[in-house]
């Protein structure tokens, strides 16, 4: 309405004498402005309230997999398969997180290293069927690696959660003497020629396991 009332003003302009702009400005919007309040009321009465806004923004989008937006709730992950029949949560920060150059995490991924998170094993809880090979969860339909569950932690594939893992940056690398050539150390992670139990890491370890 505003804008409106700028294009009348510039089209009566040079139709007006400059003695009688003063008073034709004043007419034009005093009949303008009246509507352009008008339309402020309305608006606000539409505005959704601060709760509203929040739980908009808890949603998040729908991802090409064909999962549903869902609200989203700090401190809990949720993740599954390719195909959706295996869905899993975990709650709390993982204990670490780490990268995996060895030939078993390439064969079993499809990729040059695997990205991973460990969490508690009380932490970790899934839903739909698996099929096990030598530690490593995976869906018996489209075989994406899940987790690998051992002892009292629980291992996840953190490119299998449902939210991009941005926030879950690499402590440590495994098995470096495997890495590509074109692939460099993260400068801040400790680096492990194997496990990290085998020997301690260039630059510091965070622990044995």
């Amino acid at each position: 309405m505003e804008q409106a009332a700028i294009s009348v003003v510039r089209f009566f302009i040079p139709m007006v004498p400059v003695i009688h702009m003063n008073e034709t400005l004043n007419s034009l919007l005093a009949e303008i402005a009246p509507g352009s309040r008008l339309l402020a009321t309305v608006a606000e009465s539409e505005r959704p309230d601060e709760g509203e806004l929040a739980r908009t923004r808890g949603l998040a989008t729908s991802s090409s997999s064909g999962h549903e937006p869902r609200e989203t709730n700090l401190g809990r992950r949720e993740g599954g398969c390719l195909c959706g029949a295996v869905r899993f949560t975990v709650v709390g920060e993982p204990a670490r997180v780490g990268l995996c150059h060895c030939l078993d995490c390439r064969k079993a991924s499809g990729s040059i290293f695997t990205a991973f998170a460990v969490w508690p094993r009380s932490a970790y809880s899934a839903s739909g069927e698996t099929s096990t090979y030598h530690g490593r969860s995976f869906c018996p339909a489209c075989g994406s690696h899940v987790a690998s569950i051992a002892g009292d932690e629980a291992e996840v594939s953190i490119g299998t959660l449902d939210d991009a893992p941005g926030d879950l940056a690499p402590q440590y690398e495994l098995w470096v003497h495997r890495r590509e050539g074109w692939l460099h150390a993260l400068p801040w992670a400790d680096q492990f020629d194997r496990d990290r139990n085998d020997q301690a890491a260039t630059g510091g370890n965070y622990g044995e396991g």
